[in-house]
């Protein structure tokens, strides 16, 4: 198995990538499989913040018609907290509004992040196709797995044991839930 992370691909089909031949090739780009896919760039801003003390076992969700908000733990007392959802494919810093907007959002669920530190910002593009729905397209020797959006982090794990069934690669995840 071959991973190409960060590799610009110019040509890929069944079997191929380039001019390397494989058994199996996975489409997982995101806004790179343009022009193959009608897929779009929404972007998506997160906050690592670094909580000391703060027992968070599990993310959490904040659907308010204001605010949008997940806090996800992590190792080390870092929580993650996003994110926006900008139709727009600029890659620059965080902004301002996005800033406040999260870090106020995550305080009001959880009110203890008062005096977490802010460690690092990300921004970057959430896949979309036209309808905002996940689409895995199989067929011998190539699997595309793309449009995530918002959802990517939920339905990423569920999507891969589809599409390796699907390729007949069962994953070892559907193989434990079968036995």
């Amino acid at each position: 198995m071959r991973w190409r992370w960060g590799t610009p691909v110019g040509e890929l089909a069944p079997g191929r990538i380039e001019d390397e031949r494989f058994d199996a090739v996975f489409d997982v780009r995101g806004v790179g499989a343009r022009p193959s896919l009608p897929v779009r760039g929404v972007r998506g801003e997160i906050i690592w913040l670094h909580a000391p003390g703060i027992e968070l076992h599990r993310p959490l969700r904040l659907l308010h018609p204001r605010s949008r908000v997940y806090l996800v733990p992590r190792p080390d007392d870092i929580v993650v907290v996003g994110a926006s959802e900008v139709e727009s494919e600029d890659r620059s810093p965080i902004s301002v509004r996005t800033l406040l907007g999260l870090l106020s959002a995550a305080h009001s669920v959880l009110p203890e992040l008062a005096e977490a530190r802010v460690v690092h910002t990300e921004t970057n593009l959430r896949p979309a196709l036209p309808d905002n729905l996940p689409r895995v397209e199989h067929r011998p020797g190539l699997t595309r797995i793309n449009g995530l959006f918002r959802h990517g982090w939920l339905i990423a794990p569920a999507l891969v044991d589809d599409a390796l069934e699907e390729a007949g690669l069962a994953s070892r995840t559907t193989q434990e839930l079968a036995a």
